[in-house]
């Protein structure tokens, strides 16, 4: 196992009002033993700007053309953890509490 007890993946492209949203709330919900990593899907607007108002609390990836859903495996690649969940970055909700669940429910 890695640094991190779990990785979340959010894919963004275009959408910097949801992104800043959903980087926000995972920043202050989530433990720092959680890896957040964020990649850009080659958005029109420069998305490390708004994943840099967050400190180094958030890995920046951007991919240099959009590759649809596949670049997700290039946020998998570069995890440092067991359980690794992903989102796109209009999907809000994810908690602390969620994701210990999970990982107990995969630990059996």
């Amino acid at each position: 196992m890695g640094m991190f007890s779990a990785s979340v993946l959010i894919l963004t492209y275009n959408r910097p009002g949801e992104l800043r949203r959903n980087v926000s709330e995972l920043t202050s919900e989530l433990s720092p033993d959680i890896e957040i990593i964020v990649i850009d899907n080659n958005s029109e607007f420069w998305s490390e700007d708004i994943v840099s108002e967050f400190s180094n609390r958030v890995r920046f990836i951007f991919m240099d053309e959009n590759i649809g859903v596949a670049a997700r495996n290039f946020g998998v690649k570069s995890c440092s953890s067991e359980f690794i969940i992903t989102l796109d970055d209009d999907v809000f909700g994810l908690t602390q509490k969620s994701i210990d669940l999970t990982m107990d429910l995969f630990r059996g």
